[in-house]
């Protein structure tokens, strides 16, 4: 098996192929629908394996779709995640990280997936949840009109207000953007994202959050009131994960259905939104991608949040819808990376041969079977600039964590609780690739990007509004 920092350099050499079909002309293009749901684990899912009737309407467009039962994100949080799927590049490359993270502003020499379908005839539209989403960071490139007003953050203090009148308005604007580019004469590509599975889990009305909160512990938050008011979107935090006791099952537990109850009213949105496409004529005939940036630690490392490179934060959904059910009911175990989302859009389009420097690869030969399909997927994490890896049936990670710098799990170890890093021969070739990839990687971003003045982002008074709700800025 070839390693990974050979094929990126395969690939941003141009001598790899992506697997294409002839370009239809822009007006016999598919809509490209790339639906994002934020902080989304994959095993909430049905279609995944959940065994709670968490995502009706999902399963069923996983139905008429092609499941990736093993994609990964390329970062445990959100830029740089994103990034890495709008432009098919590792975090290293683009260097765009979360408000207060540091890095910087995407670099103008990387196109983006809107700018790459826009210039070929493409409307590109994205309405998002704001947040680190920010056009700051570089996220508007490519886009006719970019905006965050699905269910954004509320300015100031309070959890995400997502009700039915809110997810309404939402409809609405994507119903415009829709016949927006039915006038225009140019096919759509439509960026969708939302927070709604985002912590603290008590978004949305009480019938879809609390649908599996059965038996409420007695002292932990089941409404938004129980966290206000005062201190900020930290207090809120403070107050929704500080009553916990971590050991207490119980209590992760209740926590774990607050969650399902976010993950059940992402599902209805996305049907909601499903019918909204049906009713204006074009979902049938669209490429339409469902993701996740990241998941979610529910205290299965100990911990919460995400930040860690662990399988329950990288390990995400990934369903393809392709138009009209082509392909309908197929699944994929081999492990795939958000980076590769891109390439097989182009792909799919007949544009495979047009694409700007990317580290993805289509995803299409493993659907039809034509062709072989060569991903490595890397996950990276921080300014220190850690990763994940997988190869020979072993996960390497050099991320350090509760004062751990290496483990090493084997591939049947699929919950990554046996640290074999001390014991197993692997560890030192696997820290070796580790070395490679970085140093690769830092390469190709200087090679790509060296001679632009890097630009750091700067948020606006709104902005830090927002970031200070999401928990990111204090």
């Amino acid at each position: 098996m070839r390693t990974f920092p050979s094929l990126t350099t395969c690939l941003l050499l141009g001598l790899a192929s992506v697997g294409c079909a002839r370009a239809p002309e822009p007006e016999r293009r598919p809509p490209v629908i790339l639906f994002s749901i934020d902080t989304l684990r994959a095993d909430r899912l049905g279609c995944y394996g959940c065994p709670l009737p968490t995502s009706p309407n999902l399963d069923r467009f996983a139905g008429e779709a092609v499941v990736f039962r093993e994609a990964l994100a390329a970062a445990p949080n959100t830029a740089p995640s994103h990034m890495s799927i709008f432009t098919s590049l590792s975090p290293i490359i683009h260097g765009v990280r979360n408000f207060g993270e540091g890095g910087r502003r995407l670099p103008a020499s990387l196109p983006t997936l809107p700018a790459f379908l826009r210039r070929e005839g493409y409307l590109t539209v994205g309405i998002h949840g704001g947040g680190n989403l920010g056009g700051e960071l570089g996220f508007g490139e490519g886009f006719d009109h970019y905006a965050p007003e699905f269910f954004r953050w509320p300015e100031g203090e309070g959890v995400l207000e997502a009700g039915l009148d809110e997810l309404a308005a939402v409809e609405e604007r994507i119903r415009a953007q829709v016949r927006h580019s039915r006038d225009e004469g140019r096919p759509i590509f439509l960026f969708l994202h939302h927070y709604l599975c985002h912590d603290p889990y008590l978004s949305g009305p009480a019938e879809y959050r609390l649908r599996f909160l059965t038996d409420p512990v007695k002292g932990l938050p089941v409404k938004p009131e129980d966290i206000r008011p005062g201190g900020g979107f930290q207090g809120m935090r403070d107050r929704f994960f500080g009553p916990a006791d971590p050991d207490n099952p119980e209590h992760t537990r209740h926590y774990l259905a607050l969650y399902d109850g976010g993950v059940f009213y992402s599902d209805y949105v996305f049907g909601r939104v499903r019918r909204v496409l049906e009713e204006e004529g074009i979902f049938a005939d669209s490429l339409f991608v469902v993701v996740a940036d990241h998941g979610e630690e529910l205290r299965d490392h100990g911990g919460i949040l995400h930040w860690k490179l662990f399988r329950e934060t990288i390990r995400v959904p990934l369903i393809i819808k392709f138009p009209d059910n082509r392909y309908a009911g197929e699944e994929v175990d081999t492990p795939v990376s958000t980076l590769d989302i891109f390439p097989t859009v182009a792909a799919w389009l007949g544009l495979g041969q047009n694409l700007p420097p990317h580290q993805g690869h289509s995803l299409l030969p493993l659907v039809t079977g034509d062709e072989a399909y060569v991903g490595d997927p890397v996950s990276f994490s921080g300014p220190g600039n850690s990763l994940r890896l997988s190869r020979g049936g072993a996960t390497y990670i050099n991320q350090e964590i509760d004062g751990v710098g290496e483990r090493l799990f084997l591939a049947g170890d699929r919950e990554e609780r046996r640290n074999l890093a001390r014991e197993r021969k692997a560890t030192a070739r696997l820290r070796a690739l580790a070395r490679d990839i970085l140093a690769e990687n830092q390469a190709l971003a200087q090679r790509l990007t060296g001679g632009e003045a890097e630009q750091k982002p700067e948020a606006d008074e709104e902005r830090r509004r927002q970031l200070r709700a999401l928990g990111y800025l204090n």
